[in-house]
């Protein structure tokens, strides 16, 4: 087959569906480099050209050629305007995601560095809850739950005899009275150390009289 061939009117080949070089063939083997994407990104980055061929006619699509796209953290130029993973940020939180924005808690950000992401900078994560008016373990409820024992009494009392520490609750900020502690009190003769000291009923004394009444401190009788 040969299109409008004569002796001497042979051409080179062009995408046109028609046999110019006359070789029997309609655009054998033609094909172009190709690239759409904006100019000045060809060969930046991983941005480069594919190949177009022609078919009956008409050059096909741009086979294989990598345009730019929305730069992600990789390494890589993927924007093909000469940077690696510039400006790249993003919200990051290592703890339990309930917990993030509750509280004290918070989110914090990663920059992108050589296609890694970087440690959360600026994040808060729940600790353990302190008597403050805050909430600091970031389950929604201010000073819940603390308690911390208490006692009132003179140093080294505390667990010794009858004394013992009681306990006091946190109420947003505030600590409330001490509940259930144990003081020194006055020594009695019940065989408990009162006081608190280490003794039990020591130095205890009382007058007594065992005689008939009406004659002591009668005479020579008296107390003992």
């Amino acid at each position: 087959m040969v299109d409008n061939c004569v002796a001497g009117t042979a051409t080179t080949e062009v995408c046109d569906n028609v046999d110019n070089d006359c070789n029997k063939t309609r655009d054998d083997d033609l094909s172009r480099a190709c690239y759409r994407g904006p100019e000045g990104t060809d060969g930046v980055g991983a941005c480069h050209g594919g190949v177009q061929v022609c078919r009956s006619g008409s050059w096909q699509a741009c086979d294989g050629e990598v345009r730019p796209t929305a730069e992600v953290c990789d390494g890589v130029d993927n924007d093909c305007n000469g940077a690696i993973d510039e400006d790249l940020s993003r919200t990051c939180y290592s703890g339990d995601a309930k917990t993030s924005g509750v509280g004290l808690c918070k989110p914090g950000r990663q920059a992108c560095n050589s296609g890694t992401w970087g440690a959360c900078e600026g994040e808060v994560l729940p600790v353990e809850e302190s008597c403050d008016g805050r909430d600091e373990n970031c389950d929604g409820r201010v000073d819940d739950q603390i308690t911390r024992d208490c006692y009132s009494g003179p140093i080294g009392t505390a667990g010794v005899g009858l004394c013992k520490a009681g306990s006091q609750t946190c109420n947003r900020g505030d600590w409330r009275e001490c509940q259930e502690q144990v003081l020194p009190s006055a020594e009695i003769c019940d065989n408990l150390d009162n006081d608190c000291d280490g003794s039990v009923d020591e130095d205890l004394t009382e007058s007594c009289y065992t005689g008939a009444d009406g004659i002591r401190d009668v005479g020579m009788c008296k107390a003992g």
